[in-house]
């Protein structure tokens, strides 16, 4: 009996330490951004041949033409460098995961946030930099790039600019920039 009791005893003991081993999780994979592929590879020409309307062929491009439609208080201007209603709903909105039907989201409702969004900001950019004479110093993209089937998103573009007086100033409402087929555009510009 004696031998019974110990042996009980000790395959108790065991068990007991067993169950106290830590479990140990799987690290977390990084995700890729989840994004709508709606076209078959390769891509159609029609897609390759998309091009923004003014075509502006490098990030720097696009932050001096800013400058010079800030420095004429030009509001036409600086909504032609950002992604227009047709650019949006027809090449950038089909990839945004908002889009999948599941969702249900009217594309007047996706467009209208957007514009009125950027609206706000660019008058307010107006407001503090309209009619100044600045000069372009350096444009930089401070934020991650996402890339999309078709174009790249390059988050949280800045543009250091210098006033008449010499000082330089960040122009940080610039919200995200859209890369596509060579061309750019700014998706939106924050509105605070």
């Amino acid at each position: 009996m004696y031998r019974i009791f110990s042996f009980v005893l000790i395959f108790s003991f065991f068990g007991l330490v067993g169950c106290g081993k830590k479990e140990t999780k799987p690290e977390a994979q990084p995700k890729e951004p989840i994004t709508l592929r709606p076209y078959s590879e390769p891509l159609p020409d029609s897609v390759k041949s998309r091009a923004f309307a003014p075509k502006m062929a490098t990030p720097d491009s696009l932050a001096k033409a800013l400058v010079f439609a800030l420095a004429k208080n030009d509001t036409a201007q600086l909504l032609a460098l950002a992604v227009n209603e047709k650019e949006y709903l027809n090449w950038i909105w089909p990839e945004e995961p908002a889009s999948d039907p599941k969702f249900n989201i009217p594309l007047e409702f996706a467009w209208g946030n957007l514009y009125r969004d950027s609206y706000k900001g660019l008058k307010g950019m107006l407001k503090i930099y309209g009619g100044k004479n600045l000069k372009f110093t350096s444009f930089e993209i401070k934020g991650e790039s996402l890339f999309h089937q078709t174009y790249v998103y390059h988050r949280n573009p800045v543009l250091m600019v210098e006033t008449e007086a010499g000082q330089t100033r960040q122009i940080e409402n610039l919200g995200t920039m859209v890369e596509m087929n060579g061309g750019y555009k700014f998706l939106f510009y924050k509105k605070d």
